[in-house]
C-alpha cells in the first residue's frame, strides 16, 4: 500500500507558520511595556505682568518617574505616568526694599497621560526611531518651602499655607529618539510642561513652567 506523500502547499504552509511564530509572538510581547525615566529639570514662574516676568530666576532640579506604554496602532503607544518632580522660581518682593527675593519650591507628583508616536525608520524592530509626544498631567502638592531673602543677606524659611492649590494642571510636549535593542530600549528625551492653572489666586495669575531633559530605560 502506497502511502501518499505530501502535496507541496502543505510544506509551504508549515514553512510559513513557523517563521511567522516568533514574530507573532514578539510582537505580542512587545505591545506593552514599562520603564523608568530620570534626568535634569529646570523651572521657573510666569505671570501677567512684563516687567515681573522680566526679573524671574529659574531654579533647578531633577526629574524622576516610572511609566507604563501600551501599543494601541503600529507607531502610537498610551503612556500614564508617575513622577516626582520640584517647580518654582524667585521674584522681587513688591512693595518692599530694593533686592529683596522670594522664593517658592513646590514638590509635585505628577500624573501625566501620553499619546506617544515613533515611526520605525528601517522596518524592523532594532534601531534608532524618533519619538514625538504629548498630553496632559494632573500634579499634586507634596509640599513647598517659602523662602525670603532682603538687601542685608537675611533668610527667612516657611512653608506653604492654604492659600496655594493642591492640584495643578498642566499640558506637556516633547520629543526625542529612542534606540531599541534585544530586550530593551533607551531614549534621550527633552519635554516641556505648562501649567493651565495657577497655583494661588491672584491678579498676577502665577503659573508654573518646566524644561526636561531625561534618560529613559525601557524593559
Amino acid at each position: 500500500m502506497r502511502i501518499p506523500r505530501p502535496r507541496p502547499c502543505f510544506h509551504v504552509v508549515f514553512l510559513a507558520l513557523l517563521s511567522a511564530a516568533p514574530g507573532g509572538a514578539e510582537a505580542q510581547r512587545d505591545r506593552t511595556v514599562v520603564g523608568g525615566q530620570v534626568g535634569y529639570a529646570r523651572s521657573h514662574i510666569s505671570t501677567t505682568s512684563d516687567s515681573l516676568n522680566a526679573e524671574t530666576e529659574d531654579r533647578q532640579g531633577a526629574w524622576v518617574g516610572l511609566f507604563l506604554r501600551a501599543r494601541v496602532f503600529k507607531w502610537i503607544s498610551l503612556q500614564p505616568e508617575i513622577d516626582l518632580t520640584i517647580k518654582g522660581g524667585t521674584f522681587p518682593v513688591a512693595g518692599a526694599a530694593a533686592g529683596s527675593r522670594t522664593a517658592l519650591e513646590f514638590g509635585y507628583l505628577e500624573l501625566p497621560l501620553l499619546l506617544r508616536f515613533a515611526p520605525s525608520l528601517t522596518g524592523r524592530g532594532r534601531g534608532i526611531r524618533p519619538v514625538v509626544f504629548g498630553g496632559a498631567s494632573a500634579g499634586f502638592d507634596l509640599g513647598c518651602t517659602v523662602s525670603t531673602t532682603n538687601p542685608a543677606d537675611s533668610l527667612a524659611l516657611a512653608g506653604c499655607d492654604q492659600t496655594f492649590r493642591s492640584v495643578e494642571w498642566s499640558w506637556l510636549a516633547g520629543g526625542g529618539v529612542q534606540w531599541n535593542l534585544q530586550g530593551v530600549s533607551l531614549g534621550l528625551e527633552a519635554r516641556y510642561m505648562k501649567a493651565i492653572t495657577s497655583f494661588v489666586d491672584s491678579p498676577l495669575d502665577p503659573k508654573n513652567h518646566l524644561f526636561a531633559i531625561l534618560l529613559v530605560l525601557t524593559i
